[in-house]
């Protein structure tokens, strides 16, 4: 038997007590991005009252690194329309903002289905093997966190031009909640860096130039669905250090939603 997985995050009391599952694998002190989004987006949505409102678009900005050290939550609603609904997040610590986010809440209505532009499913989860993020399994003593607890099944090979796959968090974003499917998304909407710079490695497994993204903004187009979130790098372009993709998302029942990152080139990675 392994050992259990913890949920991402703890409650005490008003504050977020980030567990082992929450770093990333810069720094044992720093959390992933991928637990900051997810989150943002669970206060963005505790925020709303409505369900009839659903998160059409969620912006994070990740311009510090977030310690592995109990965080709070500020919310600030921005506008309260009928259809239309803005809110505000940031994550602090102690005093200081480590990250923000802006999510915008649209009225669902009932109509008719129009997407001329309807991609082909994603293949997968089903009759993929499981694996780790960088495939295959967790090297022994690899150091734990976000990047270690996620599952994932890669759809295409490895260094045979953009990449795709499937991942699930097998665990609970906070202790004691049901994760929406949205914070499950936008947690896992993180990985599109590692998916995009995946596209970029050669034939044979020879690494390219590695990446730290700054920000994440993902779009829906209606609610995910299931535990397994899709993604296929889209787009990808780097120049002067700077890079810019775009991650197409999916669920079992096709695409769902568009992620963009600006990235910033690690050159001592």
């Amino acid at each position: 038997m392994g050992d259990a997985i913890p949920p991402v995050f703890r409650r005490d009391g008003e504050l977020f007590i980030p567990t082992d599952a929450a770093p990333g694998p810069w720094s044992p002190n720093a959390l992933h991005g991928g637990p900051v989004c997810g989150l943002l987006c669970r206060s963005l949505e505790h925020a709303v009252d409505d369900n009839e409102l659903l998160p059409a678009r969620l912006t994070v900005d990740l311009f510090r690194a977030v310690p592995k050290a109990p965080l709070s939550v500020q919310t600030r609603t921005v506008r309260d329309g009928r259809r239309i609904k803005a809110v505000d997040a940031s994550i602090l610590h102690e005093d200081t903002e480590v990250a923000r986010a802006s999510g915008l809440f649209l009225l669902r209505t009932e109509g008719e289905l129009n997407d001329p532009y309807a991609a082909e499913p994603m293949r997968g989860p089903d009759g993929i093997e499981s694996g780790g993020l960088m495939g295959g399994r967790r090297p022994p003593g690899a150091r734990r966190g976000f990047h270690t607890t996620i599952e994932a099944r890669w759809v295409t090979t490895r260094g045979a031009g953009p990449q795709a796959a499937w991942f699930r968090l097998p665990t609970e974003l906070v202790e004691g909640e049901e994760t929406s499917p949205f914070a499950r998304a936008a947690a896992i909407g993180d990985f599109g860096n590692a998916v995009a710079s995946m596209s970029l490695r050669r034939p044979g497994g020879v690494r390219g130039p590695t990446f730290i993204n700054t920000d994440t903004t993902l779009y829906f187009s209606r609610r995910p669905v299931g535990e397994w979130v899709g993604m296929a790098a889209d787009y990808g372009v780097e120049r002067d250090g700077i890079g810019l993709i775009e991650i197409a998302h999916f669920d079992a029942e096709g695409r769902y939603g568009r992620a963009v990152q600006a990235r910033l080139a690690n050159r001592r990675g």
